[in-house]
């Protein structure tokens, strides 16, 4: 009864008012009606008031706040986000709008509108923690770590320190290439926390950032607490793959419920236990995979690398075969071809017989997927039988260059490169994987050659700018430095953010006393690849010569300490 008579109250205002609206103080009463109404979800009421408020200018703005408000409470994106808008350009304050005019803006697909919204909030009330936070929050998911990062950090300085806005600033850290603050920020979660969710999420994070050693802390936890967990099985099996510690991956998976998982689980035992030479409970295992999920390629594909690796080529090339026919995206290829210690014996073939180009370029396509994961010795197998079943095509000619060159048998790459050269001659990458080979051998002139001819080969249009890199480096090398500098240039008008390019034209000019121009390149080169250690450490040089001793050191510290992260994690594999 008492609701009603106020609804009847509230109505009766608004007719009173009907002929000119709320003065003074009254003004404080209408809104906080507007507000009654609305957290009693009598929304009608409260539209019918606000709308009769947006008559009068003194009244106009908080009466669209209120209408976006009640919009949003009715799932009408569009009609809030027009109402927020038009409450900000009648004088309304964004910092009391922002968080439902950006959510508002989320739901409509457009992100960016949201961030601006929250980050011009943000810049009007700096102390004000949630704003920071969202605003954060919301560019960190635009893709744009380095702007979120302030507002993340300032929101735990002024007391925001809830999970997810930890993690949000770890995921931050990790996306300007400061993991090893990340790792510091996750790990003293993983101690504090208890909850396995929160864990598996701390490991997650950890292992797609390829911190596969400091991942297994949390998720050994997130194991402990709740044992036989799915998910958390699997990523900590992973971890314990990735750094060839076969047995312990092999553990945790047997401790799964295999019967009723998914077939990744299956594809990951199989390829541990081969790893441990148990070929035959690896085949059953990989087999079993292939009869729990016959419609991807995914087992196939793990399996036919298990029978490459075990000498069977005829099987393997008939289990691609049944691969070529499913769906393979997103396919998980686990199994690691034990590496050739070298590509010594190796040999082109001689001849270029008449194959099956379209089954060749299958396996060409494969090898490329598997080379780009720097899995060397599945990817060499896969390339060879290629050849095997076409000799012409060019491709794997260069792939096998390039795998030769990282096992350390140069040479033997560079016969395979001139072979695919001689069916090939015009063939632009082919000469650009045949510089890199001389380059390697320390034969800059040769190198230099073989880039300019590549490039030659090429359209201006369409040619790489890593050619213009690999020629300016093949130049340093051979004393040439102003032509250097030029190919760097070059290559940065081809691609202005080439972060290497930025970083070789930044030592070029760090050598020639150019301290602040190779300054800016670097830190130029960091903001566009994070993972360049090397330009980190320029970088640092580069501040102490100019001056900035302070953030000089500051950097090479960031340095010192990235480096010992990754060497920790190369020093725990076998």
């Amino acid at each position: 009864m008492t609701k009603r008579i106020n609804t009847l109250i509230g109505l009766a205002l608004v007719v009173i008012s009907s002929g000119g609206f709320v003065q003074g103080a009254d003004r404080e009463a209408w809104e906080r009606r507007v507000e009654a109404f609305f957290q009693e979800g009598q929304l009608a009421e409260a539209t019918r008031l606000a709308e009769a408020a947006t008559e009068e200018s003194s009244t106009a703005a908080s009466a669209f706040r209120w209408l976006g408000r009640i919009s949003m409470a009715g799932a009408r994106f569009e009609e809030a986000s027009e109402r927020f808008s038009r409450a900000s350009e009648l004088g309304a304050s964004v910092v009391e709008i922002a968080d439902s005019w950006s959510r508002a803006l989320v739901r409509l697909g457009r992100r960016e509108e949201a961030c601006a919204v929250l980050g011009n909030a943000a810049s009007l009330d700096e102390g004000n923690a949630s704003l920071r936070y969202l605003a954060g929050s919301c560019l960190l998911r635009l893709g744009s770590p380095r702007d979120a990062l302030p507002h993340l950090e300032a929101a735990r300085r002024l007391g925001i320190a809830h999970s997810a806005s930890s993690m949000d600033l770890a995921r931050a850290q990790i996306g300007i290439g400061r993991e090893d603050l990340a790792v510091d920020q996750l790990l003293g979660m993983s101690d504090r926390s208890s909850d396995p969710g929160t864990l598996l999420a701390i490991g997650k994070m950890l292992f797609q950032a390829v911190l596969y050693r400091q991942a297994l802390v949390p998720l050994q936890k997130a194991w402990r607490t709740r044992p036989a967990w799915y998910e958390a099985g699997m990523f900590l099996a992973l971890c314990h793959y990735q750094l060839e510690e076969y047995q312990e991956s092999a553990d945790i998976l047997s401790g799964l419920d295999l019967e009723s998982r998914p077939a990744e689980a299956r594809l990951l035992l199989g390829s541990a236990l081969a790893r441990l030479g148990m070929g035959e409970a690896a085949r059953r295992e990989l087999e079993t995979g292939i009869r729990v999920a016959p419609g991807r390629a995914d087992g196939y594909l793990n399996l036919g690398l298990f029978l490459l690796d075990y000498g069977q080529r005829e099987e393997a090339l008939a289990v691609f075969e049944r691969a070529a026919k499913r769906d393979a995206r997103r396919a998980k290829i686990f199994y690691n071809v034990k590496a050739r210690a070298n590509c010594l014996g190796l040999t082109p073939p001689a001849e270029s017989r008449e194959g099956d180009a379209v089954r060749s370029q299958y396996f060409s396509e494969f090898a490329d997927t598997l080379l780009a994961g720097q899995q060397w010795g599945a990817a060499l197998e896969v390339y060879l039988t290629a050849l095997s079943i076409d000799p012409r095509p060019a491709r794997p000619y260069g792939g096998i260059g390039l795998i030769c060159q990282e096992l350390g048998t140069t040479e033997v790459g560079v016969e395979f490169v001139r072979r695919g050269l001689q069916l090939h001659p015009s063939d632009a990458e082919l000469h650009y994987f045949l510089g890199s080979l001389y380059e390697y051998l320390s034969q800059p002139l040769a190198a230099i050659e073989s880039y300019r001819t590549a490039l030659e080969l090429g359209s201006a249009e369409t040619t790489p700018a890593r050619y213009w890199l690999r020629l300016g480096l093949a130049q340093l090398a051979a004393g040439q430095a102003a032509e250097a500098e030029s190919s760097f240039q070059t290559a940065l008008e081809r691609e202005p953010e080439f972060a290497e390019a930025h970083f070789r034209l930044g030592k070029v000019r760090f050598r020639d006393g150019q301290y602040a121009d190779a300054e800016e390149l670097f830190e130029r080169a960091v903001r566009l690849d994070p993972s360049l250690a090397e330009a980190y450490y320029s970088w640092g040089l580069a501040c102490i010569r100019t001056g900035n001793l302070q953030k000089g050191r500051a950097i090479l510290e960031s340095h010192r300490r990235k480096s010992a992260l990754r060497r920790a994690q190369a020093g725990g594999m076998q």
